[in-house]
C-alpha cells in the first residue's frame, strides 16, 4: 500500500494500526503453504501532528496473503516484501447517535447521561465525549477492536476511557462506562475528557483503553488501560507502571447493561536505565487468565530529537496472567479516592498480575533475515 493511498472515503489511508482483528471466516489455509483472509484495522484518530483533526471514526478491510519464510538466508528488503501482500478492500464508518458523524478533534466538552443511564434503559449512554459545545460531535480515538461472531464490534477508545458497541453498519448500539476510577475527573469532581491536560484522577492524556480482547467461548470482554491511573502513578513515567484490567460479562449485551466481572493490577516493565514505563499498546487473550501484552518505549525512526532516539530499546509481546492476581471489582479502589498504587506503591493488600518477558520484535538477527534493522 502506498503512502499516498487514499480510502473510499477520499482520505489518505494514513496509519492503519491502532488495532488489527481477522475479520470472522476469512482465515484460510492455501495449498502452497501461504495464508490468506481479512483485516479489519483501525486508523487511530486520524493524522495529527500538531493538533488533533475532524476525522470521522472508521474501519478499513484488507485481504492479505502471508507466505512464511523458512530459508537459512537473509532476504532483501524487497524480497522480504513479498512475503506479506496487502490488497485494500473497502472502508466504513462508525457513526453518532442519529446517524451524525464522529470527530477525531479533542474532546474539549460532554454530552450529559441520557435517560435511563444507568438503569433501565440498557442502551443509554453515559457522558459522553464531544468536540465542543457548538460542534457536539461524538469524539472517538479509536484503539482496541474486536469482530465479533455476530458481526458486531467491540472499540476502545482513550478519551473516554470507553468501550463502544458498533453494528456492522456503523450504527451505535451501547456503551460501557468503566468504574470511577478509571474516568477522568477535574479538581472540582466533573469530568473533562481532555486528552491535552492530564485529569486530576482517572486515565492519563492518551493513555485510555489502547488494550482490547474476548474470551470468545465464554463472552468475557477485557480491555487494558496503556498505563496507570492518575490517582496510581500515571502523571509521571517513572511511577506509572501499575495499569488496571477490566473484564466484562457481554453474553447478553443488548438485553442486559455488559457487567463489571473482574478488574486486576498489571505491572508493566520499567526500564533498566532509566526507570520508564514500557506502556502497552495491545492486549490478546491467549487461554484463561493469561495474555499477550505488546509492551514498547516510545522510540524508533524518527522519534525524539537526536540520532540516539531512533534506536528502539523494548518492543516485545510479553505475557501475563491473572490467575494468582486480586480481583479488585468492586472494591474501594473503584473510587478515585482511594488508589492502588499511590505513587507507583501498590497497596500491600493487593496482589498483581504475574508478567514475564516473551518474544522482541527489534532481535537484530530476526529483523535481518527480512532486510530490516533496528534505527537509522
Amino acid at each position: 500500500l502506498q503512502s499516498n493511498f487514499t480510502d473510499s472515503l477520499g482520505d489518505t489511508l494514513g496509519g492503519i494500526g491502532s488495532a488489527i482483528a481477522f475479520k470472522q471466516s476469512t482465515w484460510e489455509s492455501l495449498p502452497n503453504g501461504s495464508y490468506t483472509g481479512t483485516l479489519i484495522v483501525h486508523p487511530d484518530r486520524g493524522y495529527n501532528v500538531i493538533s488533533t483533526v475532524d476525522y470521522r471514526a472508521r474501519q478499513h478491510e484488507i485481504n492479505f496473503v502471508f507466505t512464511p519464510y523458512n530459508g537459512t538466508d537473509d532476504l532483501g528488503f524487497e524480497s522480504a516484501q513479498t512475503t506479506l501482500q496487502l490488497t485494500y478492500i473497502s472502508t466504513s464508518l462508525q457513526f453518532d447517535r442519529g446517524g451524525g458523524n464522529t470527530s477525531g478533534l479533542d474532546a474539549l466538552a460532554v454530552r450529559p447521561a441520557e435517560s435511563g443511564f444507568p438503569g433501565a434503559d440498557v442502551l443509554a449512554d453515559p457522558q459522553m465525549p464531544i468536540a465542543n459545545e457548538t460542534y457536539q460531535h461524538l469524539t472517538i480515538d479509536a484503539e482496541g477492536l474486536i469482530a465479533a461472531s455476530d458481526g458486531n464490534f467491540w472499540v476502545s477508545d482513550e478519551y473516554g476511557p470507553y468501550i463502544y458497541h458498533y453494528s456492522a453498519n456503523g450504527t451505535l448500539i451501547q456503551t460501557i462506562q468503566p468504574p470511577d476510577a478509571f474516568l477522568p475527573f477535574d479538581s472540582d469532581g466533573n469530568i473533562n475528557f481532555t486528552s491535552v491536560v492530564n485529569p486530576a484522577t482517572g486515565r492519563a492524556g492518551n493513555t485510555g483503553f489502547e488494550g482490547l480482547t474476548l474470551d470468545a467461548e465464554n463472552n468475557i470482554l477485557y480491555a487494558m488501560l496503556q498505563a496507570a491511573t492518575i490517582q496510581d502513578g500515571g502523571d509521571d513515567d517513572d511511577t506509572s507502571s501499575y495499569t488496571r484490567m477490566v473484564a466484562y460479562d457481554v453474553a447478553n449485551a443488548t438485553l442486559t447493561r455488559p457487567t463489571l466481572v473482574g478488574e486486576w493490577v498489571v505491572p508493566l516493565v520499567v526500564s533498566t536505565s532509566k526507570s520508564k514505563t514500557r506502556k502497552c499498546s495491545e492486549i490478546h487473550f491467549v487461554s484463561p487468565d493469561v495474555f499477550f501484552a505488546l509492551s514498547r518505549d516510545g522510540n524508533g525512526n524518527g522519534a525524539g530529537t537526536s540520532s540516539s532516539d531512533t534506536t528502539s530499546k523494548y518492543k516485545q509481546a510479553d505475557l501475563f496472567s491473572i490467575a494468582n492476581a486480586t480481583n479488585i471489582a468492586g472494591t474501594k479502589f473503584d473510587d478515585p479516592t482511594n488508589p492502588v498504587a499511590p505513587d507507583g506503591i501498590l497497596d500491600d493488600s493487593v496482589t498483581p498480575a504475574t508478567y514475564v518477558s516473551f518474544v522482541s520484535y527489534i532481535d537484530d538477527d530476526q529483523l535481518a533475515r527480512f532486510g530490516l534493522h533496528n534505527g537509522i
